[in-house]
Order: C-alpha cells, then structure tokens, then sequence
C-alpha cells in the first residue's frame, strides 16, 4: 500500500514538472564574437540558426552596454562570428572596433498545436425532411397479385456532333489593287513646263505678296531700281540682372568648397580622434543635430564621418553645421 502512495506521488510530480517546463519559455543565450558588416542603419542584426523576426538582447562585455534589435538575415553556420550587427545597433552598443566581444539572450516559444475553432449552435431548429404521401392502394399489393414493375424514366439520346474544319477563302479573280488613289505628277516631270508670268494686279496672287511686288519701282534708265529700306527693329530691354542669393555663414572647408555644379561625390570628415569618448561625443552631437554620421578606424584614429554628400551639397551642409557649433571641416571623394 505505501509502495503503491509512493509510485503515485512520484507520477504526478513528473507530470506537472513536464507541463511547466512546456508553459515556461525557453531562454537562449550565448557568447562570442560580433561584427558589424550589415548595410543597414535600423536596429537588425543576422544570426545562423535564430528565426527571422526573433527579438535579441545584444550586450557589449566591454561597455556594458546594450540594445534590442530583430533577426532580419543569415549568417553562414561555419562563421566564427555568432551575430552580425547593422551600422545603427553596433552606435548603439558603442562598438568602434570591427568585432567585439557580445552576449545575446531570446526568449524562445515553443509552437502551441492549433485548435479548431467551435461551430456556433444555431438556435433555429433544424427542419424534418418531408416525407411525401404514399396513397393506400399502392402501399400494399393485393393478396396473390404479381408485384408492381418498377417505373425507368427514358434518358434523352444526345445527337453526335462532328466538328467541321475551317477552310480558308480563295482570292478574288483578277490583280490585287494597290491603290485606289492615283498619285499626283507634278506637270514639270512630265514634260517640259514654262511658268506663268506674275503679274502685280493678278487676281490669283496672294495678298501677302502684292505690297512686295508693288514695292518695286521699275528701273530708271540712269540707274539700278530703287528697293525701299525696311523699317526700324525695336529693341528688346534689357534683362533684370537677379541678385546673388545671401547665404548664412558656413563651416571652413578643407581643402576647398566645390562649385554649385558639382555632381562628385564626397565624404565630409568632422574631426579624427585619439580617444574614443572624444569621437562618441562628437558623434552623438551630430545625431542631436539630426544629421547621419558614420564611425571610421584606421591608423589610430577613429574619424567621426558624414558619407554620401554631393558637391552642390556641401553649402547647404556647412551652414547645417554652422549652427550646430562646428567650424572646419575636411572634404573627400567616396572610393
């Protein structure tokens, strides 16, 4: 009997631990390294085996930061990197390098079996089949009568019908007209043609071009003919000069400021920095400012970069940053 208490007991603890630890989720962590190769500035990153749309904790061991960001990509499974972060979470996380140490904590759910849904009652009572009446002389046969022969409805025949094939029509006897306008020859291709005279009163001649023909005196016998000088051009007036546009003051630009034609595109660099705090708070100035600054490493330094302006732009951009406290700038074409 108590053996019999026991194997009971033990039973429904199993059974109630299984049934929690399928309620509960599941937690996913993992350590390891984090680049930031993504060209994208939202807060996505790409992971090998995560589902796409999984929400991701990411932690710089180094600063102790973090941010949330979505599985949006793949990453290859033979990658020694474990997560690959867009340019925005990689700002986020305040990572300057190009891989940092990271861990990623998700919370996974497992997949609830689908029920179906319940069919509403109808509250309207489902109506008897009718039954049509048998009359009392066919329900029952006549003691020693030949049962009744069943009643075969006839099935209509369907006639056979035989596609007929499609011939094509024959022309029409005789040549096939080309034409049924005949062209217009010009009478001097067709033989030799000796034009009218024109005379100043004809009656056929245009209106426009007897004042030129009455205009012309006949020649003098002591001289050439006299033509008429024509009349005077008015002269169209001058064009308003526009002034030139005055523009606010702007940043100085090294090594100079490209034309308002220019198509070039340029790199605008607003300071390069030893120390790495330096850089993250010029950068976050320019966020506050509303600008789009990017981070870039190399000999030391960590450059703090506006990318992707063009040479018209740059005006336009100087006195943006004018206004923001900065006054120098440094200027190169993108590779």
């Amino acid at each position: 009997m108590i053996k019999r208490i026991f194997i009971t007991s033990l039973l429904s603890v199993i059974l109630t631990a299984v049934c929690v630890a399928q309620s509960d989720p599941l937690n996913f962590v993992q350590t390891g390294t984090a680049t930031h190769e993504m060209d994208s500035d939202d807060l996505a990153a790409g992971h090998s085996i995560l589902p796409i749309g999984q929400k991701v904790t990411v932690t710089n061991l180094e600063s102790g930061t973090q941010v949330t960001v979505t599985i949006t990509e793949r990453i290859p499974q033979t990658s020694s990197r474990i997560i690959d972060l867009s340019a925005g979470a990689a700002a986020a996380i305040v990572m300057f390098d190009e891989t940092a140490q990271v861990t990623i904590e998700a919370e996974l759910r497992r997949a609830e079996p689908e029920t179906p849904a319940p069919v509403p009652a109808s509250s309207e009572p489902t109506p008897a089949p009718a039954v049509s009446p048998v009359p009392a002389a066919a329900s029952a046969p006549a003691p020693g009568a030949a049962p009744p022969a069943p009643v075969v409805s006839p099935v209509p025949a369907v006639a056979a019908t035989t596609p007929v094939p499609y011939t094509v029509p024959p022309p029409p006897p005789g040549p096939i007209p080309t034409s049924e306008i005949e062209p217009i020859v010009p009478p001097w291709e067709t033989g030799p043609f000796t034009p009218w005279p024109v005379q100043p009163n004809d009656p056929l001649l245009p209106e426009l071009a007897q004042p030129w023909i009455s205009g012309i005196e006949k020649p003098k016998t002591t001289g050439p003919a006299q033509i008429p000088a024509s009349p005077p051009r008015a002269v169209p007036p001058p064009k308003a000069v526009q002034p030139p546009v005055q523009r606010g003051p702007s940043v100085n630009v090294i090594p100079q400021l490209p034309g308002l034609g220019d198509n070039t595109l340029y790199r605008v660099q607003i300071g390069a920095f030893k120390t790495r705090l330096n850089a993250q708070e010029v950068f976050n100035r320019l966020l506050n400012a509303g600008f789009s600054p990017v981070f870039e490493v190399g000999g030391g330094l960590t450059r703090v970069l506006i990318p992707w302006i063009r040479g018209y732009e740059v005006q336009a951009l100087g006195e943006r940053l004018y206004r923001a406290g900065f006054r120098e700038v440094w200027l190169r074409e993108e590779s």
